[in-house]
This record gives structure tokens, C-alpha cells and sequence, in this order.
């Protein structure tokens, strides 16, 4: 079967085209498939859907490159420049600190990996998933600082982390208006 909208094959069941986010009703007869014309539930024009290709061509994956970086910085302590020896002899919990991260920042790699299959497959949950994704990131994000500044007794929140915070919380806000307009593509 194939959505008339763009022409890619898609499975028996699936209400939403992964391709181009089209509707899929099944025939009255037969195994055919078509694309009802752009409006679905009463007449509803289709949403745009460049910022959710956007989201699951390109920034899911930069983002997975963008955490297995920040996995290696943190496991190798490039934070510190030059002076990582110095600084993990002067303050010791910082080197496990920055392995609990690197570990962390692997798990967001998979993690995102995950929810953008979900999302590509238009699953009924995947965009609170994304949405939780990037609260939990905020979240974990802001608490390594702070612990940083615990451990070497030291006020680490400066611009730019807390520019780490907003960033994030207006990410999400804009992301869940997006989704919330689209909610009815994602039933499969």
C-alpha cells in the first residue's frame, strides 16, 4: 500500500503517513489506501509539518552527536582545560561526578534515538516523550552545575547557565503548541 499524498509504502494499520504526516483511511473494499485530500475530522485543514521533519531529520540527530561530544568531554575532563589532573587531585568528587554524567549523556544519545523512532512512526505518546526527553535534559543539566559548585565550593551559575535553563523551558513551551495542534496525526 502506498499514501497517495507522497507515494510511500506504508504498513496495514497505519492511520498516518511517516513521510509526509498525510492521513491514511482505508477503503471501504479491497486493500487500497487514500489519502483523503488534506482534511481530516471534520473538514480540518493539515497542519504544516516542517518543524516536525525538521525535528526528527536533523536536530534529533545533531543532538545525539551533540551528547556523545558532551560524553566525551566529560569523560575526559575537558571542561577543565589544562588542568584536569589538578583539578580532579584537589577536589575527588569531581571525577566520579563527571563519569555519572558522561554515563548520563550516553543514555540521552539512546534515549533520543528512541523517541525519534517513535515520533517517525507518529506512536500516540512519542511527543510527550520528546517533550519529557528535554524537560529531564533541563533538569540533569542544571543539577551537574550545581553539584560542581558543591563540590569545589564555588557559585558555577553564571549567563550562560542560565541561559541552559530558559533555552530549554521556551524550547518547550513552543514544542508542546506545536504538537498540541498536531496531536490527532499522532494514533498509530
Amino acid at each position: 500500500m502506498y499514501c497517495n499524498q507522497c507515494g510511500r509504502e506504508v504498513d496495514i494499520g497505519w492511520n498516518v503517513c511517516p513521510n509526509c504526516g498525510a492521513p491514511i483511511s482505508k477503503q471501504g473494499v479491497g486493500n487500497e489506501y487514500y489519502h483523503d485530500g488534506g482534511n481530516m475530522y471534520n473538514d480540518r485543514p493539515m497542519p504544516q509539518m516542517k518543524w516536525y521533519k525538521f525535528i526528527i531529520y536533523v536536530q534529533i540527530f545533531g543532538n545525539v552527536l551533540l551528547c556523545l561530544y558532551y560524553a566525551y568531554e566529560t569523560f575526559a575532563g575537558l571542561n577543565y582545560g589544562m588542568n584536569t589532573k589538578i583539578a580532579y587531585e584537589i577536589y575527588g568528587g569531581l571525577k566520579c561526578l563527571d563519569y555519572i554524567m558522561g554515563t548520563v549523556y550516553i543514555l540521552y544519545a539512546v534515549s533520543l534515538l528512541f523517541i525519534r523512532h517513535q515520533l517517525w512512526k507518529y506512536k500516540k505518546n512519542a511527543p510527550k516523550l520528546y517533550l519529557m526527553f528535554y524537560c529531564v535534559f533541563a533538569v540533569v543539566r542544571t543539577l551537574y552545575l550545581g553539584m560542581q559548585g558543591v563540590i569545589v565550593n564555588a557559585n558555577l551559575i553564571d549567563f550562560q547557565a542560565i541561559m541552559d535553563i530558559i533555552y530549554p523551558v521556551i524550547y518547550i513551551v513552543l514544542n508542546h503548541i506545536y504538537f498540541k495542534k498536531r496531536e490527532f496525526l499522532f494514533i498509530n
